[in-house]
C-alpha cells in the first residue's frame, strides 16, 4: 500500500470513501435534486468532507483538461490513468461498495469508446456502409470502418447489428469481442458480453463464430444462438422468445432463469438489483417493460412466488416469498 494510504487516519479514509461514492452517484446521470441537496449537506458537514471531495473531484479536472483534438491513443492512456487514480482512492478508503457503484454507474469508465450508453439508455446509429447498429443499456463499442475493414469492437454490454447489402469486393463484416469474433454472412444478429464469455443470437441469415484461442469456427443459422469463450463454445441451441425485443424496450422471457432476468434489468435500473441464490434458476416467463423497472418488479412479484426487498432506493433484492414455512419479513 502507498505511503499516503498508510498516513490516512480512519476518519480520513472513511471521508474519502464517501466522497468517491458521492462522485459516482452525482456522475451517474440519474442524480436528482434530492441527491444534490444530500450531497451539499454532507459536503458542508465538515472540513474533512471538503478535503476528501477536492481529492476525488480532481479527477474531473483531469478529464476536462484534455484538449479536444487529442489522439485516440492519448485519450485511452488518459482514461487508464483516471481509472488507476480512482481505484487508488477507493482502495485507500476501503470502498468496496463505492468500487461496485463506480463500475456499474459512471459513464466515463468507457469514455474512450466511440459509442456508449449509460444505465436505462439505448442508442441507434446508421454506420458508414448503411448498416444499422443498436446498443443496449450499459454498452460500449468502437467503430472501425476503413477501405479494408468493417469492424465493431464490443467492449461491454450488448449490440444488435443489421448489415446492409454490400458488394462482394467489400471487406467482411466483423464484431470483435475479448473472447473471439463473429463474422456476418449477410445477416441480423445480436452479440453480448456474458461474464467470462460472449453470446451471439442470429435473427436472419447466418454468422461465423471464431473463438480467440483456437482455429476452429462454428456457423450459426437464423434462429440459433450460442455462448462462446476464448477456448470454444457451447452447443448451438434454438432461440427462445424474442432476443432483440430490448430494441423496442421489452424483455420477452420464455422459461428464463431468474438470474438472467435480473441481469437484463440490471442494465435498466440505477443501483443494485439481485436475487437469492436459491432463486437463480427459477424459470420466469412473460413480457416485461424494460423502461419501467419498478412496474416489471411488481409484475414479477404478482406472478411468481417471490418478494421484492428494498433496503434503500438503490438496493433491491428478490427473495423467496416463503422461507422455512413462514412468510418472509
Amino acid at each position: 500500500m502507498s505511503r499516503l494510504a498508510h498516513e490516512l487516519s480512519a476518519d480520513d479514509a472513511a471521508a474519502l470513501r464517501q466522497a468517491a461514492v458521492w462522485y459516482a452517484r452525482l456522475c451517474s446521470g440519474s442524480a436528482g435534486d434530492d441527491d444534490r441537496r444530500e450531497w451539499a449537506l454532507w459536503h458542508a458537514a465538515s472540513e474533512r468532507h471538503r478535503r476528501a471531495w477536492q481529492q476525488v473531484d480532481g479527477l474531473r479536472d483531469q478529464l476536462q483538461a484534455l484538449p479536444g483534438g487529442v489522439s485516440g491513443q492519448t485519450l485511452r492512456a488518459a482514461a487508464r490513468r483516471r481509472r488507476v487514480v480512482l481505484r487508488g482512492l477507493l482502495l485507500m478508503g476501503g470502498a468496496g461498495g463505492a468500487a461496485w457503484w463506480v463500475q456499474r454507474q459512471v459513464p466515463w469508465l468507457d469514455v474512450t469508446a466511440d459509442l456508449r450508453t449509460a444505465t436505462a439508455e439505448r442508442l441507434r446509429r446508421t454506420l458508414p456502409d448503411g448498416s444499422t447498429l443498436v446498443l443496449n443499456a450499459r454498452s460500449a463499442v468502437d467503430v472501425v470502418f476503413t477501405p479494408r475493414r468493417r469492424l465493431l469492437r464490443l467492449r461491454a454490454g450488448e449490440i444488435l447489428v443489421e448489415t446492409a447489402a454490400a458488394a462482394a469486393s467489400m471487406p467482411k463484416w466483423v464484431v470483435e469481442t475479448p473472447f473471439g469474433t463473429v463474422t456476418a454472412l449477410g445477416t441480423r444478429f445480436t452479440v453480448g458480453i456474458d461474464g467470462d464469455g460472449a453470446r451471439v443470437q442470429v435473427l436472419d441469415k447466418a454468422v461465423r463464430v471464431a473463438p480467440a484461442g483456437g482455429d476452429r469456427t462454428q456457423v450459426l443459422s437464423a434462429g440459433e444462438g450460442l455462448r462462446f469463450t476464448r477456448d470454444g463454445w457451447d452447443a448451438p441451441a434454438r432461440i427462445a422468445g424474442e432476443p432483440a425485443a430490448w430494441v423496442d424496450g421489452r424483455l420477452v422471457a420464455v422459461d428464463m432463469p431468474l438470474a438472467e432476468w435480473v441481469a437484463a434489468f440490471g442494465r435498466y435500473r440505477h443501483g443494485h438489483i439481485g436475487c437469492s441464490p436459491e432463486l437463480a434458476d427459477m424459470k420466469v416467463s412473460g413480457v416485461f417493460p424494460l423502461d419501467d423497472a419498478e412496474r416489471a418488479l411488481a409484475v414479477l412479484g404478482h406472478a411468481f412466488p417471490i418478494r421484492v426487498v428494498r433496503r434503500t432506493r438503490y438496493w433491491v433484492s428478490i427473495q423467496p416469498r416463503w422461507r422455512n414455512g413462514s412468510a418472509g419479513a
